[in-house]
């Protein structure tokens, strides 16, 4: 619990996006819409390790692939389609782990503004 609260708490006081290529939130969706794909461009989101189904709290993040034609807008697609991996290894883990398939799933939060990532 004390390691969550740290995380919030060091989340907090750097602010959403301390490399400064986003201000708003809301910004991701329209710049990962402006490009077709993530030119080979990986983004794994371990800011303070892998949990689910990882458990590795060591793990921290990497963007992969970039190159002088990478863009912002490359790196808000490859930052929303690494959290939509991350939900389907979840839900793959969980169905594995039960047996049973899932046949719903609700989200809310921030995120469900952004309707590219519920698509």
């Amino acid at each position: 619990q004390r390691r969550v609260r740290e995380a919030v708490v060091s989340t907090q006081s750097t602010g959403r996006d301390s490399l400064g290529i986003i201000s708003t939130s809301s910004e991701v969706e329209s710049l990962s819409n402006s490009v077709d794909d993530v030119h080979d461009l990986y983004f794994v989101p371990a800011f303070s390790g892998l949990y689910a189904p990882y458990w590795d709290p060591t793990a921290r993040g990497l963007i992969i692939g970039i190159t002088a034609y990478s863009t912002r807008a490359h790196l808000a697609r490859a930052a929303l389609e690494a959290v939509c991996f991350q939900v389907a290894e979840i839900v793959e883990s969980m169905e594995a782990d039960s047996g049973t398939p899932l046949s719903c799933l609700r989200v809310d939060g921030g995120m469900t503004y952004n309707q590219s990532f519920l698509a």
